[in-house]
């Protein structure tokens, strides 16, 4: 649903860019300003910013990221960016600047002008509220990015960012080809209240701007001219669906207009400041208006801070994938010292990196985090990830999805359905607004439509050409779909031989080329969650789709992060999201070989206590049980080989080796 010329944007700076290393350090060069008698007849090599540097290039530092505050590139008289920049250069650093506003800046509201954080730009949440940021040095409500007056000064900030880096080329040629740009989606993932509800900007402005986008779709030849029983889709009834699709493509317009004001002078740059222009999603977990509510109420019963709540946000930012023309944008997440993430106990901060590490890093990713923050760490632990950023760098190691979910928006909320498949299919899905993602993923099962998915002709197509290749598409049987896109799809499936599943929730399933198109009834009394019908519907899907249950554990409280080798082998890891050791099972659906992945990548101690035990350590076993204790917040990784001969296995009880 959004514009061809937007799409066109985003995919030629795509096509530019190339991979941010996973651990990315950031230097607040704002924080080092130099006196201004210093200025003039001071050496950069004795600066603060350039003493900072040196200690950073001491300790094999020799990449640093820093967020671009917008207030500060507005006010900077002593021009301490271009100082940070020259600075850098000198030492032979390389620098990405992260150009988008963002959230956990050391910097008052985030770096953003004070004006735009005024009651008539604000955002409202789904209740009526402003979306409040509650991380030091201040709170702040999020801007609008429907307002007008937004807009136009995120149109100056941009131009002159533009204007000054095609400057510095010129001046200095040797920054621009040490020098990145980063770009992210911005706000439109907080958009949201603390509790469960729909996600989006409800201002005044933007429900102006959502009005006005209803009216220019559905004036579409495509929806008109509709067929009795298809829906008005411009009544009141329908904003609760038309919302999502317009907070997804109002986020992908943000994006290409960014990128578009930027590049301007850039791309007509001889040195090509637009060829080293990067586009991610950088997820702030600390800055979620749901960990605001839960930090409230966890200060109030103890005063600890959450990292139970910490750990549940990663895990969802981890399955939502943005994307351009169906390439995923890298997900970061951020960990700024001024957020609780740093006031962790050792054990659980250690725990939440990694995970989120793990995630990220896995889909192409990684982590920001301040410098200071990372050297606090111990040395066995960071030794630990760089091993392992390597791997992932390398493409050694990566999360393959199996499994996606076709939302109208990424970041909603979605439905039961979404939700028993994670339960069932756990970080093997994914949730997209990208119908395309499916298809570039070359390890692609199932795709499941969610049932307030709005159709059109294209879409259908794009469906049909999954299924065709092999896939299994299940798409809601819904009164969404314009009179062009229900055609589309009666005649893909007319000559299609048919089994109907009158069990459950009832579906109808055809099959089309190499793979499947399901049709499944939507009535909401059947789509309820943990009902027994929406199980067996995933569970059928998963079965159909010949994704089967790589592990399965015997306790909640651990969760399984898979990965794939490039050698073909897997790796697994199990994480103990709770604040108790816990003791249980993983069980696999054959006998395998397993040992300690950790012996892949380091030497080093474990990451947080977790064991596996035995008698013997650094041992192989052979067998379809394990019996694991995993302590509170830690991390086991496991290297599982298949086994290509029959190789006998305890049947009375669970193996046991001590890694």
């Amino acid at each position: 649903m959004t514009p061809l010329i937007i799409r066109v944007i985003l995919q030629n700076m795509r096509e530019c860019e190339t991979k941010l290393y996973p651990i990315q350090l950031l230097v607040n060069y704002w924080e080092f300003r130099q006196p201004a008698a210093a200025i003039s007849g001071g050496s950069r090599r004795s600066s603060p910013i350039g003493e900072k540097l040196d200690q950073l290039f001491r300790s094999g530092i020799k990449h640093v990221t820093s967020f671009v505050p917008w207030h500060a590139v507005e006010t900077d008289i002593s021009h301490s960016l271009v100082r940070f920049l020259q600075a850098a250069t000198e030492r032979n650093m390389t620098v990405s600047l992260v150009l988008t506003p963002e959230l956990g800046l050391h910097y008052p509201n985030s770096g953003l002008p004070k004006d735009l954080i005024s009651d008539d730009c604000t955002a409202r949440s789904n209740n009526g509220g402003k979306v409040v940021v509650n991380l030091p040095p201040n709170i702040f409500a999020l801007p609008s990015f429907f307002s007008q007056h937004f807009n136009k000064r995120l149109h100056g900030y941009l131009v002159k960012m533009d204007s000054l880096l095609c400057d510095l080329d010129k001046t200095d040629p040797k920054i621009s080809r040490n020098l990145s740009v980063v770009f992210s989606g911005g706000f439109w993932k907080y958009y949201n209240s603390a509790v469960p509800g729909p996600s989006g900007d409800f201002s005044p402005t933007a429900s102006t701007a959502f009005r006005q986008e209803v009216e220019r779709f559905f004036d579409d030849r495509e929806f008109g001219n509709e067929s009795p029983g298809t829906p008005k889709w411009k009544d009141l009834g329908l904003d609760s669906v038309n919302r999502r699709w317009f907070n997804q493509q109002a986020e992908e317009v943000f994006r290409g207009k960014v990128l578009h004001v930027f590049g301007r002078r850039a791309q007509t740059n001889q040195a090509g400041l637009a060829r080293r222009t990067r586009e991610v999603e950088i997820f702030t977990p600390e800055a979620d208006p749901a960990f605001t509510y839960s930090k409230l109420l966890s200060e109030l019963a103890s005063g600890n801070p959450d990292a139970v709540r910490l750990s549940g946000l990663i895990s969802a930012a981890a399955t939502r994938c943005s994307s351009v023309a169906g390439s995923a944008y890298p997900p970061f997440f951020h960990w700024s010292s001024v957020g609780n993430w740093s006031s962790l106990p050792d054990s659980e901060k250690q725990f939440v990196l990694m995970k989120s590490f793990l995630l990220a890093a896995g889909r192409g990713g990684g982590v920001f985090m301040d410098e200071a923050d990372w050297f606090s760490l111990p040395q066995a632990f960071r030794a630990r990830m760089e091993n392992l950023a390597e791997l992932f760098t390398r493409g050694d190691i990566k999360i393959e999805h199996k499994a996606f979910y076709l939302s109208p928006h990424a970041w909603s909320a979605c439905g039961p359905l979404w939700a028993e498949l994670s339960r069932q299919n756990g970080f093997w899905s994914q949730v997209t607004a990208d119908v395309e993602v499916a298809a570039h993923q070359t390890n692609a099962r199932l795709v499941v439509v969610d049932p307030e998915y709005v159709f059109t002709r294209e879409t259908v197509e794009k469906l049909s050409v999954l299924a065709r290749r092999g896939l299994t598409v299940a798409i809601p049987k819904s009164h969404l779909f314009s009179a062009q896109a229900r055609k589309e799809l009666e005649y893909v499936t007319s000559q299609a031989p048919r089994i109907d599943i009158t069990l459950g929730l009832h579906y109808k399933l055809y099959v089309v080329g190499e793979g499947k198109i399901v049709i499944y009834e939507t009535q909401r009394d059947l789509l309820k969650a943990d009902s027994a019908g929406v199980v067996k519907f995933i569970k059928d899907m998963l079965a159909v789709s010949e994704i089967c249950e790589q592990v399965c554990v015997s306790d909640r409280s651990l969760t399984v992060v898979p990965a794939k080798l490039s050698s073909g082998d897997t790796a697994i890891f199990v994480l103990n999201e709770s604040r108790r050791a816990v003791s249980g099972n993983i069980v696999f659906p054959r006998v395998v070989e397993v040992s300690d992945f950790a012996d892949i990548f380091s030497s080093a101690v474990p990451v947080v206590p977790a064991t596996i035990d035995s008698k013997t350590k650094g041992a192989t076993a052979f067998s379809s049980r394990f019996s694991v204790e995993v302590g509170a917040f830690g991390i086991l990784s496991l290297l599982l080989k298949e086994i290509k001969k029959t190789v006998r296995a305890a049947p009375q009880k669970s193996h046991e080796l001590h890694l």
